[in-house]
């Protein structure tokens, strides 16, 4: 700064947000040639929710980091209490469940962390959206979850295989081999059975 001589830099510029910076160009609230300088490599990171098989993991990193820093020694986290992770919806992403492992790791009464590790707020979500896993392994209740949200995003895009693949952001080879797995194909025929009546009953009204 003030300096007369040039000196040469290299310089790698690596930034994040969690809103479009394009729609804030639009909006005017975000400088436009600035928007063109960064915008090189672009690398869209789906919400936690949309991740589930990495909560998994990233409980595991985030015990080891806390129990350093709290003196703890717990081992890992209860099939139960990571199906309550599972089930919840994480508006705050990654930071939340760091937060979340944080707390835990302080609370848990034994070498594992528990559902009453976990807030209150979080077992209650989990609560409300549950499903009978008390006899499930950790990769079958990791299963169910995986199951229900591709059923989810197959049935919010119509089945349209192409464009599920690209939400979700896998193959469509990679979709098909889990359609097959979760006997989804069986879950499509049963809904247009479903609606199959339906359009018949008004096919016919329409006749009349």
């Amino acid at each position: 700064m003030g300096g007369n001589t040039p000196i040469r830099t290299d310089v790698r510029v690596i930034t994040a947000t969690n809103t479009s910076l394009k729609e804030e160009v639009d909006k005017h609230n975000f400088r436009e040639d600035l928007y063109y300088r960064i915008n090189v490599v672009s690398l869209n990171i789906p919400p936690l929710r949309e991740r589930l098989s990495d909560i998994a993991p990233l409980a595991e990193h985030f015990i080891k980091q806390f129990n350093q820093v709290h003196k703890r020694k717990i081992r890992g986290i209860s099939k139960n209490a990571l199906q309550i992770c599972l089930r919840c919806a994480w508006p705050g992403n990654v930071r939340e469940l760091e937060n979340v492992v944080e707390q835990a790791v302080i609370l848990a009464p034994g070498e594992y962390i528990v559902p009453e590790s976990l807030p209150n707020y979080l077992r209650e979500a989990g609560s409300a959206a549950s499903v009978a896993v008390k006899d499930l392994t950790l990769d079958e209740a990791m299963a169910i979850s995986e199951k229900q949200f591709l059923l989810e995003i197959l049935e919010r895009l119509k089945w349209n295989r192409k464009m599920s693949a690209q939400a979700l952001g896998i193959s469509r080879t990679t979709l098909f081999n889990k359609m097959r797995r979760f006997n989804l194909f069986e879950a499509r025929r049963q809904a247009t059975l479903r609606k199959t009546p339906a359009k018949a009953a008004a096919h016919k009204i329409s006749a009349h």
